[in-house]
């Protein structure tokens, strides 16, 4: 893949998306963290994060970014990282934390085979869910896939 840059939000879908440059089998992404934030609660500093949210009620390292096909069906994280959160979909990996400098997915259990221009979504949990994202903030993030 060629890298681009995309910029992710926490709400009013504004998810950040990709194409990939050509035909191929992708094992996973790795996002690497540019600059800015995202935030499960926009009056409380401390629970910005590059990947999730620092509310101390949830999983520690609680990460909620998401990859998606363009119709919004969730890829990875793979099922087995992810828990119901009162309808939101969060996940905890042993390799990551919410501050890591590099978000590196599970592997897809078969490589995804993909097209020219095949374009995937980055999404904030609660924002794709539509799950409580009212306070979150208007801030973004900004990665390199």
């Amino acid at each position: 893949m060629t890298p681009s840059t995309v910029c992710l939000g926490a709400r009013d879908d504004s998810y950040g998306f990709f194409r990939t440059a050509k035909a191929g089998n992708i094992i996973t992404f790795k996002l690497t963290y540019k600059s800015g934030y995202v935030t499960c609660h926009s009056s409380n500093p401390s629970y910005q994060s590059k990947w999730g949210c620092l509310w101390n009620r949830l999983i520690p390292n609680q990460m909620a970014t998401l990859i998606t096909d363009k119709n919004r069906n969730l890829l990875l994280p793979k099922s087995d990282f992810l828990s119901d959160y009162w309808g939101c979909k969060i996940y905890s990996l042993p390799w990551a934390t919410t501050e890591s400098p590099q978000l590196l997915f599970d592997n897809f259990s078969t490589p995804l085979a993909v097209e020219t221009k095949q374009e995937f979504q980055i999404w904030y949990s609660e924002d794709l869910f539509k799950w409580r994202y009212g306070d979150n903030g208007y801030e973004k993030t900004f990665f390199m896939i």
